[in-house]
């Protein structure tokens, strides 16, 4: 088990002085150390000029046009409430920490449960 693992690590070590050794050859010829790095180069310096090329106004209402175009199936919930015009003026009031809630749906499981039988009432 020892010999399998030394044979491996002394692999490791001859693969890696051979990409050592060409990497050198490659500077000294003034080319990239390996192919994978000039492919990283290219793409994180288009990144760089997507970026720059994008204003920060522009990416602010890029992301408000994005988060309108979600589509979902939620109901929209109203973060104010208007109380009735006989007792105001009609202006919504925030809701606070004492919001009124629309309960859920009954859940399946609630088949399962008995509703309660009052007892009935002798006078």
């Amino acid at each position: 088990m020892y010999q399998a693992t030394a044979m491996k690590l002394q692999q490791q070590k001859r693969t890696a002085s051979r990409k050592l050794e060409e990497s050198r050859w490659r500077a000294a010829k003034n080319e990239p150390p390996t192919d994978d790095v000039y492919t990283e180069l290219h793409r994180r310096e288009r990144d760089r000029v997507k970026i720059q090329e994008t204003s920060p106004s522009r990416r602010g209402t890029e992301s408000r046009v994005a988060s309108s175009l979600i589509r979902t199936t939620a109901e929209p919930r109203p973060n104010a409430y208007i109380p009735d015009v006989a007792h105001g003026l009609g202006i919504p009031k925030p809701y606070s920490s004492l919001a009124p809630f629309k309960p859920v749906e009954a859940g399946s499981t609630m088949r399962h449960y008995r509703l309660p039988k009052p007892p009935a009432i002798v006078i």
